[in-house]
């Protein structure tokens, strides 16, 4: 880390050992009076049924107008502090501060598995890297495929989504499968059970934002 910053590793990884009294933080800061006005959002607050366009927020003012993703926000109701932070940060509906605050805490959680690995707590540090693969994910799941930071959101999942994997064995096998001439890269997940059992397999092929 920079010398400079205030966020030193042993801070880091001390936020780190807090996330597992997350339940505890969440009561601490669940008051209303420190969450953020969803605008739009609160109109689905334990709202079960479908969706009622006429209800669904216009886009303004983002260029041609449309309605964005309703879910384009971040609940207070969580036990994890860092999805917590997103909630009192986030501009509810606004893709930059969607990308932003999301972006924010992956590199939060990226400096904390960093700070555990080098400490040997490679279980600690597996954890951590797969928190920041996941909140990157998260940080470009709305964002047009266009942008620049598409790819290097994407890069950045891919990467310490396996980093979290040289900590601690991999519960899959990576395999490579030619689909129509192009090799896709996979993961094989065996059930347990005797060596030779024959079990049924499922192949999931996911979209952009699985």
């Amino acid at each position: 880390m920079n010398s400079k910053s205030n966020l030193t590793r042993r801070k880091l990884m001390k936020w780190g050992a807090m996330s597992a009294g997350a339940p505890v933080v969440a009561t601490a800061f669940g008051s209303r009076a420190f969450a953020q006005n969803l605008g739009p959002g609160n109109l689905y607050v334990g709202d079960v049924a479908g969706r009622d366009a006429e209800r669904l927020y216009t886009g303004h003012p983002v260029v041609g107008g449309g309605q964005m993703e309703i879910r384009l926000n971040q609940s207070i109701y969580t036990s994890d502090p860092h999805q917590l932070e997103v909630a009192q940060r986030l501009q509810p509906f606004d893709p930059l501060s969607w990308y932003t605050e999301w972006n924010r805490v992956a590199q939060i959680n990226e400096e904390i598995a960093q700070g555990y690995e080098e400490s040997g707590l490679n279980v600690s540090a597996n954890q951590f890297y797969l928190r920041a693969s996941r909140f990157h994910r998260l940080s470009i799941v709305y964002q047009e495929d266009t942008d620049a930071t598409m790819m290097d959101g994407y890069n950045k999942f891919r990467e310490f989504f396996d980093k979290a994997y040289e900590m601690v064995p991999a519960p899959f096998e990576r395999v490579t499968i030619n689909v129509d001439g192009n090799q896709l890269g996979g993961y094989f997940r065996k059930p347990g059970g005797p060596e030779g059992t024959r079990f049924p397999t499922v192949v999931v092929y996911q979209g952009a934002d699985s």
